[in-house]
């Protein structure tokens, strides 16, 4: 192998073939490195500015890389704060009416995002009748605020005016919540 001149010490990666290898074995490589020092040749002063230009276009690649990856470039984690969690409790409607529903009323009041889940319940009527039936669940986190409580009870009332329920089940609660 002839050498070759660079900018730093060079490691060099030679095959040698292990001795214990008989006629009917495979050969097996084993790897021994070796080093050569730098000489005055591969240190000259002239050659570094070169290489501090070919690096910077890379240098730059990696920095843009990092900061929009999503994993990479998270923004700080903020601290958990006092919220209120407000769980609402409908009656039965189809599918497509709920959609709508959500959509109109409680998105516009609510953007910052909710949860909803299908659930069984039971409840009794005013008549002392117990209703099984199906329902759905409604979670909403939110500062608390006058205006965001009266927003929850503009939910309840345009619910039960619409699908002509007797009503809807309030349960809310403080809480601390926080984004990781």
């Amino acid at each position: 192998m002839h050498k070759r001149q660079s900018h730093s010490p060079r490691c060099q990666i030679s095959p040698i073939l292990s001795p214990s290898r008989t006629p009917y074995q495979p050969r097996r490589f084993t790897t021994r490195m070796r080093f050569h020092p730098p000489t005055s040749q591969t240190l000259a002063p002239s050659s570094f500015p070169v290489a501090r230009m070919h690096l910077r276009p890379f240098l730059v690649a990696i920095s843009l890389f990092c900061a929009t990856h999503p994993i990479l470039a998270r923004p700080p984690t903020a601290a958990p704060v006092s919220m209120i969690r407000t769980e609402l409790y409908f009656g039965p409607v189809p599918v497509r009416q709920w959609n709508e529903f959500l959509a109109q009323i409680v998105t516009p009041l609510f953007p910052d995002g909710l949860t909803w889940f299908n659930v069984n319940g039971q409840w009794r009527a005013p008549d002392g009748d117990i209703h099984k039936l199906p329902s759905r669940m409604l979670i909403i986190l939110y500062p608390d605020s006058q205006k965001n409580d009266h927003a929850i009870e503009q939910v309840r009332q345009q619910f039960k005016s619409r699908f002509h329920q007797l009503s809807v089940l309030r349960v809310s609660s403080k809480v601390t919540a926080g984004l990781p």
